[in-house]
């Protein structure tokens, strides 16, 4: 096999910012005759994205942002939720 990188998606890792600083870069993957391995995501995924439109579909997206959100244990020094509803409704 054999790696091509896209230099377009190169890219310094932010939170490996030490000594030696730590880089990424997207490959598209050849078999050793020169053709596209059939397993490679990004050939997959353009594959997918030629049917798609050849049967009439356009490909969107969009980036999604998620928050996820857990509550403390109540503890010594923690006040429950029902207590600051409490307070807040006796202002």
């Amino acid at each position: 096999m054999f790696l091509d990188p896209d230099l377009d998606t190169f890219g310094i890792i932010p939170w490996e910012r030490g000594d030696t600083p730590t880089a990424k870069v997207i490959c598209d993957v050849y078999t050793p005759d020169g053709e596209p391995f059939a397993g490679d995501p990004r050939g997959v995924l353009r594959r997918q994205l030629e049917r798609a439109k050849e049967l009439g579909y356009t490909y969107m997206t969009a980036r999604a942002g998620v928050l996820h959100a857990a509550a403390a244990p109540q503890s010594a020094g923690t006040v429950s939720r029902q207590t600051v509803r409490r307070r807040m409704s006796s202002r």
